[in-house]
């Protein structure tokens, strides 16, 4: 049986236990969230024409045999139209050839897949005149194609409609155009704080955090043809898309 003592000593001693928790524990200050987002739409300088050579074989060694013998031709034919100092090769690529997959079992491979990406570069001027661009990139595409090449099975950027494409456009410096949709970001955050405050009749005193997300419409799930290039924002089209979502916390009283 508990008595009036017992029970006044047993909420002494809690209180002395629970005290330091209580006394760690503060109310979380209160903050206003503003967001918002700034996007340019960036005139690419650099356009990237890119194929694959794809061979397969039950051997790996005949597979690579095939491929290297399609590179060495489209190597041979890409320094005969001048193209040879713009022209990359992505170094060949092995994996088992076992088909489509949809999911389940994977089947066993009968044979090996050797590919390898080739990569024509144009820039600067050379973009300008469209027509001639698109007129050259066709007699490129069709020149590699004759000895082996093909279009790459997956989309360059999240919102092609996974449609894969054999032309990529970007620019090679971004930082001009993310500084420009940073401050458009900010300048728009700032001024939506401001609406919040007066509308709850609160004074902003300072800032408790700051979040920043860029956005490049590229990098869809999977491989992509364009991993192992240098350059973050690319598109389908010669306007790439560069945005900064900003998201602010702000003080009040």
């Amino acid at each position: 049986m508990v008595t009036g003592r017992s029970r006044m000593l047993l909420l002494v001693i809690l209180g002395i236990v629970l005290a330091p928790t209580l006394r760690g524990q503060t109310t979380p200050e209160p903050y206003i969230t503003a967001s918002a987002t700034g996007r340019v739409s960036a005139e690419a300088d650099l356009a990237i024409v890119f194929l694959v050579i794809r061979s397969t074989a039950p051997l790996a060694s005949d597979a690579l045999a095939q491929n290297m013998r399609k590179a060495r031709e489209i190597e041979a034919r890409v320094t005969a139209l001048g193209l040879k100092e713009r022209t990359k090769f992505s170094g060949n690529r092995f994996a088992p050839a076992t088909g489509p997959y949809y999911g389940g079992p994977r089947p066993a491979a009968s044979a090996f897949e050797i590919s390898e990406y080739v990569y024509v570069f144009f820039e600067g001027a050379e973009l300008k005149d469209k027509r001639q661009f698109e007129k050259r990139v066709g007699e490129v595409v069709d020149e590699m194609t004759r000895l082996g090449a093909v279009a790459g099975d997956s989309p360059i950027t999240r919102i092609s409609s996974q449609v894969p494409y054999a032309v990529a456009f970007t620019v090679k410096d971004p930082s001009p155009h993310l500084a420009e949709v940073l401050r458009q970001a900010t300048e728009k955050v700032r001024a939506s704080a401001a609406e919040i405050a007066r509308g709850l009749r609160v004074q902003i005193t300072g800032i408790a955090g700051v979040n920043t997300n860029v956005s490049t419409f590229y990098n869809p799930p999977g491989a992509n043809a364009l991993d192992d290039l240098p350059y973050e924002f690319v598109s389908s089209w010669n306007e790439v898309p560069i945005s900064i979502s900003l998201s602010v916390q702000y003080r009040f009283r």
